[in-house]
């Protein structure tokens, strides 16, 4: 039987689920982003963005879903390219965004990949214990992502721009550390399947325990429904037999 989850006393398939779920938390992404990289372009006008929020939601969903998750990347790689092509208030800044822009994002959004290599390491339940380590697997994901970016812009000819990146994307590093931490005290970091597979072990064993316990029910209550007529059984023998020697 394939696996499945219940939700709101409905039976679903474990696919069907995580579509649903990948969905709606791509959906949710796409708009903050979009408003997030819109808000940037109004307080710092000459930024040139390439993330508020979206390495989060694919840290989000690599979590939840595993490799999946990476479906996520090219998702928000197409969401901050048009963010920045038409969102941004500097039309001056839109000229970045060009195919070059677009490959450094696409490939770079890729970089989140690490994630996959740190649960080797850190558990999820572990990772999200530890401000630091939320923190440690912010950054290291950063890293990877801006790095990708900067070969891609270098290979491209379009110079180097690790460090304006740092600025630009500063409001990005902050808002996924805060976010995984909000997240994590929701319930939201979790990998969906291994929770699943533990609440239904754990669902087994209290079915377990109740049927173990109502057999030790039975029982006692058939020995303590027996045990008077045994005695009463014994006491009529026994004045049956007084009686005999009397006479």
């Amino acid at each position: 039987m394939p696996p499945s989850v219940i939700k709101g006393g409905v039976h679903i398939s474990l696919k069907k689920y995580m579509i649903i779920d990948l969905s709606i938390l791509a959906f949710f992404g796409i708009v903050v982003e979009m408003l997030a990289l819109y808000l940037t372009g109004i307080f710092l006008v000459s930024a040139i963005p390439t993330f508020c929020i979206s390495i989060l939601m694919i840290i989000i969903a690599i979590t939840r879903w595993g490799y999946k998750g990476l479906i996520f990347c090219p998702i928000f790689a197409i969401a901050v390219f048009l963010s920045g092509k038409f969102l941004l208030r500097d039309e001056s800044i839109h000229f970045y965004y060009n195919i070059e822009m677009f490959i450094a994002l696409f490939l770079g959004m890729f970089g989140c990949s690490i994630t996959l290599l740190w649960y080797k390491k850190y558990n999820v339940k572990e990772t999200f214990e530890s401000i630091g380590k939320i923190i440690l697997l912010t950054l290291l994901n950063i890293t990877v992502v801006l790095i990708i970016q900067e070969v891609v812009f270098l290979i491209s000819g379009q110079g180097t721009r690790i460090v304006a990146s740092l600025i630009y994307d500063a409001f990005g590093i902050v808002l996924t550390i805060i976010g995984m931490w909000i997240l994590k005290s929701q319930g939201v970091m979790i990998n969906v399947k291994e929770k699943m597979l533990k609440d239904k072990k754990e669902q087994e064993e209290e079915l377990e325990f109740e049927k173990k316990f109502s057999d030790e029910l039975s029982f006692q209550t058939k020995f303590d429904n027996s045990t008077p007529n045994a005695i009463t059984d014994e006491v009529i023998e026994s004045g049956d037999k007084d009686l005999e020697k009397k006479d």
